[in-house]
């Protein structure tokens, strides 16, 4: 396909015209032909533009931050999208590798990415301050297992919490769920479903293990541990048989909500 790179910065930034290979939508990614890119000045200059988040050189970076087109290929696990679709967007700037997930949106989850097993440094930064670290951790992967990493806290103190998943099929007929507590400043909780306590004193971030549940919908409460303090209450959690489900208490007090994502 044609593409314009960016072949130096210095003296001052120089773009050409390329042939470059036709990229291939990776497991919940999509593919897009684009009709139309935003380019700024000032992404040209941007660190991102000459090196990879690792520190490595990075040339012939196809600038572009801002995107319309439509989609062309599905990568796995895309089920919002079809081939065709009219979409308009932001890309990963890291393109080349470094960055696993770009643009997720507040109380957004990404798809899994496939990683190598071992120590790994995950960093999160904000889109509108590229380079910015605001949180990190340091987790080791190991092999066969899925993780995930949530960040956390109000702006100026926020965390990554690393979180080990187990995907593993429910018994026929229900589904598994957990619970994890990542609300800033709020303590312990406990969790009801359907009025009746299943699960007690959930830590500030971090998870509760998995319940099985019968297909169906439910009501589900988060109490501040040990008392009768109501800080959410979700009238209507549907789970599939089948499905592996974690259900997130999330926000500030006085602004809490709550996320089920749909784990495997």
């Amino acid at each position: 396909m044609r593409a314009v790179q960016i072949i130096r910065v210095q003296p001052e930034p120089m773009l050409a015209e390329a042939d470059v290979p036709v990229p291939a939508p990776r497991d919940g990614e999509v593919l897009i032909r684009v009709h139309a890119a935003g380019v700024t000045p000032s992404e040209l200059l941007w660190s991102p533009t000459t090196q990879n988040k690792d520190g490595s050189p990075r040339n012939r970076a196809i600038p572009g931050h801002e995107f319309s087109g439509v989609v062309a290929a599905l990568g796995k696990e895309i089920k919002d999208f079809s081939i065709g679709d009219e979409v308009f967007g932001m890309n990963d700037w890291f393109v080349d590798g470094a960055t696993a997930f770009a643009n997720l949106p507040y109380l957004g989850a990404s798809s899994y990415e496939t990683l190598a097993a071992g120590a790994h440094t995950v960093t999160v930064e904000t889109v509108a301050t590229p380079g910015a670290v605001i949180a990190s951790a340091q987790p080791t992967f190991a092999p066969a297992t899925d993780t995930t990493v949530v960040l956390t806290g109000p702006p100026g103190a926020q965390s990554a919490v690393v979180l080990a998943d187990t995907n593993l099929p429910a018994t026929a007929g229900s589904a598994r769920i957990r619970f994890v507590n990542v609300a800033a400043n709020t303590g312990p909780v406990d969790v009801y479903i359907n009025f009746a306590q299943r699960v007690a004193a959930i830590p500030s971030n971090a998870a509760s293990g998995y319940l099985e549940l019968p297909e169906n919908t439910y009501a589900i409460t988060f109490d501040l541990a040990g008392t009768t303090t109501v800080l959410l209450n979700l009238p209507a959690v549907e789970v599939d048989a089948g499905g592996t489900y974690t259900l997130y208490l999330a926000g500030n007090p006085g602004a809490l909500t709550g996320l089920l994502t749909h784990d495997d």
